[in-house]
């Protein structure tokens, strides 16, 4: 599964792969993250990744650094062995884990991934929209609300 996460209020956007490679990795931000926010008006300034190998690699080669220069992202990565610094991707994959798919995989046998996928996105949506985030930065609201609401405030001037 591929994940991105606005840090900002925890919107997630996901898409499930065989296979870990670049190009799966792009995909997943072309395909629902930057839609999502083109269609917000919002641009995606930068991103943080581990350092798999899906992500890193010589920018002028590598199809994942190629696809964020094409969009004007600045990649940052996690420090090595430091799970903490992506705490929430770390958060979210312990609650995917145990409201969506040890509940699905009891109920179901899933034969090609774009059936899960179909399960996957209802779920998102559910999460997204519908299911309260208690988190210091959610306080309550969903990550969609959050999101409105974030896109709502004046912008705050950034101490020096």
């Amino acid at each position: 599964m591929q994940t991105v996460i606005d840090a900002h209020c925890s919107q997630v956007f996901a898409q499930l792969y065989l296979s870990k490679m670049p190009i799966t990795a792009a995909n997943t931000l072309n395909d629902q993250a930057i839609p999502f926010h083109e269609e917000e008006s919002v641009n995606i300034e930068r991103l943080l990744t581990d350092n798999g190998r899906e992500y890193c690699g010589l920018e002028a080669r590598h199809p994942f650094e190629i696809y964020q220069a094409i969009n004007q992202i600045r990649h940052k990565r996690t420090q090595v062995a430091s799970p903490q610094s992506n705490g929430f991707r770390e958060r979210f994959h312990r609650t995917i884990k145990e409201e969506f798919y040890s509940v699905k995989f009891r109920q179901k046998i899933y034969q090609p991934v774009a059936e899960l996928q179909d399960d996957l996105d209802v779920y998102l949506a559910f999460y997204n929209c519908q299911r309260p985030h208690h988190g210091y930065r959610t306080e309550g609201r969903t990550p969609y609300r959050a999101f409105l609401d974030g896109k709502l405030a004046p912008a705050q001037p950034i101490a020096a």
